[in-house]
């Protein structure tokens, strides 16, 4: 249930900075909570919109910073803002058109459950090359 809080711009832009004071040590959830609660006394408030959708992009939550972008975009079209969340829905919007890899699969590993592909390395010269333990005795002798 959304507590409702009556309009208190002043409070409103008090939270916007204390949630840009979290923002700049990257702490990314409280700022977040900041802004939203700016929300709540300003709502429509142009400035904490924006602020949500960068919190948002920086938490990895892409479908809510595009969400919040859009918000800004509608409350403010040609605001000052408006080229960063242009380029941020842009950037975001092509994020989602490329085929989300896993970090393993990234680094040429392949899905679990799939035989890897041999690729076999070049020789390098330089590269020891370890056939036994050095600190076990030798196999079929003992001491």
């Amino acid at each position: 249930m959304t507590e409702f809080r009556p309009w208190d711009p002043h409070k409103a832009q008090k939270d916007v900075e204390i949630g840009d004071f979290y923002f700049k040590r990257q702490n990314y959830r409280a700022a977040l909570s900041r802004y939203c609660e700016a929300l709540q006394y300003k709502p429509n408030d142009a400035v904490a919109t924006f602020r949500i959708a960068e919190a948002l992009d920086k938490s990895g939550d892409l479908a809510g910073a595009q969400a919040y972008y859009e918000a800004y975009l509608k409350i403010l079209p040609e605001g000052p803002l408006a080229s960063q969340s242009k380029k941020a829905l842009e950037r975001i919007k092509a994020q989602a058109e490329r085929p989300d890899k896993h970090l393993a699969q990234r680094q040429g590993c392949e899905p679990p459950g799939k035989a890897a592909k041999f690729r076999p390395e070049a020789l390098d010269p330089d590269r020891p090359v370890l056939t036994r333990n050095p600190t076990s005795p030798p196999s079929g002798k003992s001491q």
